[in-house]
């Protein structure tokens, strides 16, 4: 397992620094996010979904979400914002 995220994370820093029409594409970040993820390296894994937010704005919900858990594990709770469920 441990060749295959070797493997991976060297594609996904190859897609890190691709472009799309002159913009840094921001799925390299993700990927290279989720795998950080996988390893529990919650703080590497902000890092890079705060890149890609940064680059794009208009990222996809999950990328805010996954911001929150990374925060979460990393025992920053005082940055999360809880609303209660509407009766």
């Amino acid at each position: 397992m441990q060749g295959n995220v070797s493997v991976a994370r060297k594609e996904f820093e190859v897609a890190q620094r691709s472009r799309n029409n002159g913009r840094r594409s921001v799925s390299g970040y993700i990927a290279l996010a989720r795998l950080e993820c996988k390893t529990e390296n919650y703080a590497k894994a902000l890092s890079l979904y705060r890149k890609a937010l940064e680059q794009c704005p208009n990222c996809p919900a999950e990328v805010r979400l996954a911001i929150g858990v990374c925060h979460f594990y990393l025992g920053n709770t005082s940055c999360l914002l809880y609303t209660s469920p509407s009766p």
